[in-house]
């Protein structure tokens, strides 16, 4: 999907796929910060378009955890799945999907699915 922020319509999909995202986070804590904290709301909007450019719809994802700054933690509860994002491995602070080796040790993904079939 080819992100246009001029297309009425891709902005709608940007809104609504943020709706689910507020929808699926159960944390109540969570939820205030992804509706009311600027940082939040932003980063978790660019996230969101990382799952839009490979076509992984957030209709039963959620925040599940912040653990430091620049960390966000997503999880599909009906399907078992999860995954986090980072965006302290790069100088211009875009997130990446990551993962954690079997040392425990954080580490970059290419894709949402890898980051999802490593975990």
């Amino acid at each position: 999907m080819v992100l246009d922020k001029g297309n009425p319509d891709m902005l709608k999909f940007l809104r609504n796929e943020f709706i689910q995202v507020i929808s699926n986070t159960t944390n109540s804590h969570l939820n205030f910060l992804v509706r009311n904290e600027e940082k939040t709301i932003a980063d978790v909007k660019e996230i969101i378009q990382i799952f839009m450019k490979e076509n992984i719809s957030l209709n039963k994802w959620g925040l599940f955890e912040i653990p430091i700054d620049g960390c966000y933690c997503f999880i599909n509860w009906e399907e078992d799945k999860h995954v986090s994002f980072a965006n302290y491995f790069s100088e211009d602070n875009k997130f990446v999907p990551t993962t954690l080796d079997e040392y425990s040790n954080e580490v970059q993904s290419d894709s949402i699915t890898l980051a999802i079939n490593a975990g």
